[in-house]
């Protein structure tokens, strides 16, 4: 079965990083570097954006 739209990369990511150990919730840069390692860089700026920013521009951009 094909997954539409890319579904499946989150649960295929914490199954990777075994849980996404060793990450820290706490801190949102932390959050986005994590991610950034397994999307070539595109998921950091706009983690970062919706948990630090105030107004995100990003929010209403596709990550493609």
């Amino acid at each position: 079965m094909t997954l539409p739209d890319g579904s499946g990369r989150l649960a295929a990511l914490i199954q990777r990083t075994n849980g996404m150990e060793g990450l820290d919730w706490r801190n949102a840069n932390s959050i986005a570097a994590y991610l950034d390692r397994y999307s070539d860089g595109r998921s950091g700026p706009i983690v970062r954006c919706f948990l630090v920013e105030d107004s995100c521009p990003e929010a209403n951009k596709p990550i493609n």
